[in-house]
């Protein structure tokens, strides 16, 4: 399999990826997903049936509008899309993001020109000239100037801290969405007995450091050690070369087994400072780091106090804990995270976000940082995984994410397959390494990577705004008819009833989008409750003061107790524990509440208004929110459009100069987080 037959072309492979992702697309969903016009995909299937044939698997036909592909060649070709190796050929973008690496790669006094790039890239000297405008046009954006003479041909002049962020950007890009695997790179940026090497010594750093590297990161890592052993441009700051102990450490090693390999050794403290600003797999669960465990401690506590608490408390503590250690070290280091997914997350998680942040602002040792959106959104997509929504009932299947892209992104991903298919039960996110040693009869699989196996694999995005939930949802259920209903009994009588009263323009069209809302009907997660749901009028009570806060227990209480969601003894237990300051959530609202399932029957809120504030903990409160929440979590979307409520200046002000019902429910209506 080492010929010319696996030079693949790049749209060649999309359209073979998602022949196995979307059994019985249809030709325009291709060209749609494509981005191809008619012409453009029969050349496109025509160029993807030779590279078929040159390896015995069946040609794809097309029948009805729509493209058809035998299921039994699809674990060959699996098989074959999974084998990388070495290319001859690469697009326009691939061509960039080769030269950028080169010109990072290269060192000081080596000739980097026109007739060197196009020889090593094989293509013409106006091509490389072409392909060269866009490469000073990536720098440019990154602050840093593609600049050229006779002597060095063409080399990067740029402050550190931009060329850092520009390689490290480029790796990314290159290995997210161009090249599956470095060996594509083999002869243009490496040769094969260098990249086994240094997959050996990231073996080594992995036992030595009890850490295990994501796919992706290990591609990451295994490209930066390519480019910075050759060259000799200093790529680290003095103000970054720090005293820590987990640098030092990690630079000790490095230097130890690679310093020979590096033209200026102090790349290696980068090799460093990038190994520590990544989530990293601890596989020693015992060895952590003190203040890193004290900043997960301190933000689950944050959390809690304000009515998120946590299930899978040590799992999750784990995820947390991965995260959050990166992140320190990422806000030290001064590098930024970028989360192609932040938008989606705020948009969707809201009020999840509006928490995290704000609890994560409220960390002792985080507060020199300035911490971004992005990293907010990261450990938002964590928590919602886990916190977000409750289980429905009855006999699921058994599912499991596999995703070589991070935790956050694989967390993230479990959390909208659950919503869409509340008949799968799924496992954490795994990696591919993983889900070949998990000794559970997993039932279902969805991963970013094709995979080979027994197991029935569905291929996704890592990008959820580019996921077809829709066509997903079919394609499971037809694979699983006894899980979802068996629906072709139903589109035939469907497509009886359309032939015999009505012309379309495309029966096969409409049947396909008929069969989309068929699998959508049975497909709903249970929703949760908004903050109006709880808050009704039995529920809200407004006094002129009070002389207690066991006085303002028992009115809160009073609700909850004739409906029979709690027991006394919820109450008893919150004034044994008495009034302390971190049950204030923002000036002027206190949210008592603790953990109790023993005594809480049912998800419980209700809401106190003085009219004259009560001194407690030096502090002047006016409202008073009880939270009695069950394992069941329905209270969360009541708890995000609370903070959304508390961080919206003109909304927390409304909420404080309520004086009735009616009041209260025009806040109310302000605010309204969607699952």
């Amino acid at each position: 399999m080492e010929g010319s037959g696996l030079m693949i072309k790049q749209r060649v492979r999309e359209l073979l990826l998602l022949l196995l992702t979307t059994p019985e697309i249809s030709v325009k969903q291709l060209e749609k997903k494509l981005e191809l016009t008619s012409s453009q995909l029969s050349y496109t299937i025509k160029k993807a049936n030779e590279f078929l044939f040159e390896h015995n698997i069946a040609s794809i036909e097309i029948g009805e509008g729509r493209i058809l592909f035998a299921d039994e060649n699809k674990s060959e070709l699996t098989k074959l899309l999974n084998f990388s190796k070495r290319r001859d050929y690469f697009s326009k973008k691939e061509r960039v993001l080769i030269q950028l690496l080169m010109l990072f790669g290269r060192k000081e006094q080596e000739f980097i020109g026109i007739d060197y790039l196009a020889a090593i890239l094989k293509v013409s000297r106006n091509t490389i000239t072409r392909d060269l405008k866009e490469t000073r046009e990536m720098a440019t954006i990154h602050h840093v100037t593609l600049s050229q003479n006779t002597n060095l041909g063409f080399y990067f002049i740029g402050e550190i801290k931009d060329l850092q962020k520009l390689l490290l950007e480029t790796i990314s890009t290159a290995l997210n969405h161009y090249f599956s695997d470095v060996r594509e790179l083999i002869g243009t940026l490496t040769e094969e007995a260098e990249v086994l090497y240094f997959q050996e010594k990231i073996k080594l750093l992995e036992n030595e450091l009890s850490v295990r590297l994501s796919a992706q990161k290990n591609s990451e890592l295994l490209l930066l050690l390519i480019i910075l052993s050759r060259s000799d441009t200093i790529y680290i700051t003095p103000e970054q070369n720090l005293s820590d102990e987990n640098l030092r450490k990690m630079n000790d090693f490095l230097l130890e087994e690679l310093g020979e390999k590096f033209s200026r050794k102090e790349n290696s403290s980068f090799i460093s400072l990038f190994l520590l600003s990544s989530t990293l797999i601890k596989v020693d669960k015992e060895n952590k780091d003190f203040k890193i465990d004290r900043l997960v401690v301190n933000f689950i506590q944050l959390m809690e106090f304000s009515g998120i608490y946590f299930d899978e408390g040590d799992q999750l503590k784990a995820f947390l804990y991965q995260h959050i250690f990166s992140m320190y070290y990422r806000l030290l280091f001064g590098f930024q995270a970028e989360n192609p997914l932040k938008q989606y997350i705020i948009e969707n998680y809201y009020g999840l976000h509006t928490i995290v942040s704000k609890n994560l602002n409220k960390i002792k040792e985080l507060s020199p940082f300035e911490i971004s959106e992005d990293e907010v959104a990261y450990l938002t997509a964590l928590i919602a995984g886990n916190v977000r929504y409750m289980e429905s009932k009855g006999e699921k299947l058994l599912g499991v994410v596999v995703c070589s892209y991070g935790m956050s992104v694989s967390q993230l991903l479990r959390l909208e397959l659950k919503k869409h298919f509340p008949q799968i039960s799924f496992l954490d996110g795994l990696s591919v390494s993983e889900i070949h040693k998990l000794d559970i009869p997993i039932e279902i699989i969805f991963s970013t990577v094709p995979l080979q196996g027994d197991v029935p694999v569905f291929i996704i995005d890592s990008n959820l705004e580019k996921i077809d939930f829709d066509q997903l949802t079919v394609a499971v259920g037809k694979a699983f008819p006894e899980h979802f209903g068996y629906k072709e009994e139903q589109l035939k009588e469907l497509k009886d009833v359309v032939n015999r009263y009505a012309k379309v323009q495309s029966i096969e069209f409409l049947m396909a989008e008929f069969e989309k809302v068929l699998y959508r009907q049975n497909n709903h997660s249970l929703k949760l409750k908004h903050l109006s749901d709880f808050l009704s009028a039995h529920q809200v009570h407004f006094k002129k003061t009070v002389d207690s806060f066991d006085t303002i227990l028992d009115i809160l209480a009073s609700g909850m107790l004739i409906e029979g969601s709690i027991s006394p003894n919820y109450i008893t237990a919150l004034k044994k524990e008495g009034f302390h300051e971190h049950l204030i959530i923002k000036d002027g609202i206190a949210l008592p509440h603790i953990k109790d399932d023993q005594h809480i029957y049912a998800t419980s809120i209700s809401l106190l208004k003085l009219e004259q504030p009560i001194l407690l903990a030096n502090e002047e409160i006016s409202i008073f929110i009880l939270l009695a929440a069950d394992e069941k979590k329905e209270h969360l979307r009541a708890f995000e459009e609370l903070f959304c409520i508390l961080e919206n200046e003109k909304l927390y002000d409304a909420l404080l100069q309520i004086s009735d019902y009616d009041s209260l429910n025009k806040v109310l209506k302000e605010v309204d987080v969607d699952e």
